[in-house]
């Protein structure tokens, strides 16, 4: 839920973060990598056009706030 509401329902990093547990924040950048192999995964899979690959742009916003 907190990766998928930051990234495709652009919630705030902060209502994220509050609404989740502290051993559900530590599962975040697992779900991101999770995320990311499904976008590979389906795009071998099925032919995907490049552009499925757009959504991946969301996750720099993601790594920055992991940086933080």
């Amino acid at each position: 839920m907190g990766i998928d509401v930051f990234l495709w329902e652009s919630m705030p990093w902060e209502e994220v973060v509050f609404l989740l547990t502290p051993d559900e924040r530590l599962l975040l950048p697992l779900a991101a990598v999770r995320r990311l192999l499904e976008v590979d995964t389906r795009h071998k899979m099925h032919n995907l056009p490049d552009s499925a690959f757009d959504q991946v742009a969301a996750y720099e916003r993601l790594a920055n706030r992991f940086d933080a």
